[in-house]
């Protein structure tokens, strides 16, 4: 779906609505083209969890990105990695609507861990439509930045969404964006 106004941003989250998406947030090591995902979470949008699990990746935790989410090494010694994984979030994911706050990031974050472990990617790329609420976001609210768009923080904050949870957790951010849905969903 081309999104070009308010109005196409609201029939895409009404439409989201209809189709029972899910939504699906990601926490990372970095931000580079090395960066692994170190937590993901899956949410419907009536704010059910449908998964939520840290994983180990194979490099290091970027200090920027530790100070942003604080997860530690040593929290992730003994969660699964992504091959342990990968088949459940394909289950969930698989001929869905999934909303994502800024879709290209945590889709080439997908790409990018199951790279680093070798594992399939094709599902990645076949069996899922992704949806940006970011995008969005940056068209019912305004952008707030040079690129044009807006960030998760200061889209909850202009539609008056309650968080739960700790931002910057792969859970509290799906809820989030759930519930941001919603908000632009009944905007008028």
């Amino acid at each position: 779906m081309f999104l070009h106004s308010t109005q196409d941003a609201i029939a895409a989250c009404k439409l989201w609505i209809s189709n029972n998406a899910i939504c699906l947030d990601t926490e990372t090591t970095g931000l580079g083209d090395n960066a692994q995902i170190i937590e993901i979470a899956i949410t419907d949008l009536n704010k059910n969890i449908l998964f939520n699990q840290r994983i180990k990746p194979t490099t290091e935790i970027e200090y920027g990105a530790l100070s942003v989410h604080g997860i530690t090494p040593e929290s992730l010694i003994n969660c699964p990695s992504w091959p342990d994984i990968a088949d459940e979030i394909n289950r969930i994911t698989t001929g869905r609507d999934v909303i994502i706050f800024n879709t290209e990031f945590d889709y080439r974050l997908m790409q990018q861990t199951a790279r680093a472990f070798n594992s399939d990617t094709s599902w990645i790329d076949e069996n899922i439509r992704y949806n940006c609420a970011m995008k969005c976001a940056a068209l019912v609210y305004g952008s707030t930045n040079r690129y044009g768009t807006i960030s998760l923080a200061n889209a909850t904050a202009r539609a008056g969404v309650i968080w739960e949870g700790n931002a910057h957790s792969a859970a509290a951010d799906a809820l989030a964006t759930a519930s941001l849905v919603h908000k632009m969903a009944a905007h008028v």
